[in-house]
């Protein structure tokens, strides 16, 4: 059995919990039962759906290290070949007592300190640079494995045969995801701005399962043609390659969108985004246009950056041979079958 130890809420959003179902997707695939350990029952209905058994803690998900005194009754029994745990809010010692009761697989993006694992994920654009070797130069406990780079990002099944079409000369429909949870209410923001304007385009909004603004977005789209409002997709892939350009947080989607080759507009909504976003523009795959957060006008500035990119044919071009090369979509399946050797 493989157990995910992972949150997911409407403040930090569904991107911890969506990579760890791709994952645990392919384990399934090679007949491995999953099981995921929650703090609270947020997203316990979107797991479950997803054919999974869910167990709640009922504690807090920003701080793990209150659950050592329980957490042993819950993972014990689940008799775990792996323990893979997705959190920013972890600790050294949390970390250090999950891994006496099992082995702990942990994904990171920030190398806050030296996690004491038996192995370690980063699958991000930048994780090849970061220095693990430094971070655990005179660490007592070091992973037996290191799994690192975009080779490994863990894309859902349906990004791992994408026909790529080409690019049209000129942009007619554009796809925009603001995050599982959009705390900023940007999508909200942004959807008033152009019911207040005359777009140009047709704008396919992906509303995620935990934003709040859901009904709020819908009630002034509803009357509008070329504001598409969508939540709860079952196929994205298709949804992405219906159109000719995108707007996404920087977060995991923008893995998805790099494998249906989109060009990209691209933002940072928290802290953890930085250096990712600078990431991908860096390699010229995406336009960055910053921290939203410390953006005024921000939705002004992104319908003009729209209006750039759908004008530049040449870029748009580059952007999408770039991406071409970047992401397989076969992440996961990657990921399950090196992570199976160390059971």
């Amino acid at each position: 059995m493989i157990v995910f130890r992972v949150d997911g809420n409407k403040d930090i959003g569904l991107g911890h919990v969506m990579r760890c179902l791709s994952i645990a997707d392919s384990f399934r695939k090679n007949k491995k039962e999953c099981v995921f350990v929650m703090a609270d029952n947020s997203v316990e209905e979107l797991i479950e759906t997803r054919g999974y058994k869910v167990v709640v803690l009922n504690t807090c998900y920003e701080s793990p290290e209150l659950e050592i005194d329980s957490i042993e009754d819950t993972i014990c029994p689940l008799s775990p070949e792996l323990l893979i745990v997705d959190s920013y809010y972890v600790t050294y010692e949390y970390l250090k007592y999950l891994n006496e009761l099992a082995k702990v697989v942990y994904i990171d993006d920030l190398a806050a300190f030296p996690y004491p694992v038996k192995a370690l994920i980063n699958y991000n654009v930048f994780g090849p640079d970061m220095d693990y070797g430094l971070l655990y130069r005179d660490a007592v406990i070091k992973p037996d494995k290191l799994f690192l780079g975009i080779k490994y990002v863990p894309l859902r099944d349906e990004f791992s045969d994408v026909n790529i079409r080409s690019q049209k000369e000129k942009v007619k429909d554009i796809f925009v995801s603001t995050g599982g949870a959009d705390s900023l209410h940007i999508g909200f923001k942004l959807v008033d701005y152009l019911c207040k304007q005359s777009p140009k385009y047709n704008y396919h909004f992906v509303i995620g399962a935990v934003n709040e603004d859901y009904e709020a977005i819908n009630k002034i789209a509803c009357n509008r043609s070329d504001i598409v409002i969508h939540r709860n997709v079952k196929n994205m892939k298709e949804l992405m390659l219906s159109c000719d350009m995108a707007v996404s947080a920087a977060g995991s989607t923008l893995y998805e969108l790099c494998s249906c080759a989109i060009p990209t507009i691209t933002y940072i909504l928290a802290d953890n985004q930085q250096r990712g976003a600078k990431a991908f523009e860096q390699l010229g795959l995406m336009k960055n246009v910053g921290d939203a957060r410390l953006i005024e006008d921000f939705s002004e500035v992104i319908v003009n950056e729209i209006e750039t990119l759908a004008c530049n044919l040449q870029l748009r071009k580059k952007m999408f041979a770039n991406m071409q090369e970047l992401v397989d979509g076969n992440g996961a399946n990657r990921l399950a079958g090196e992570l199976a050797l160390l059971i």
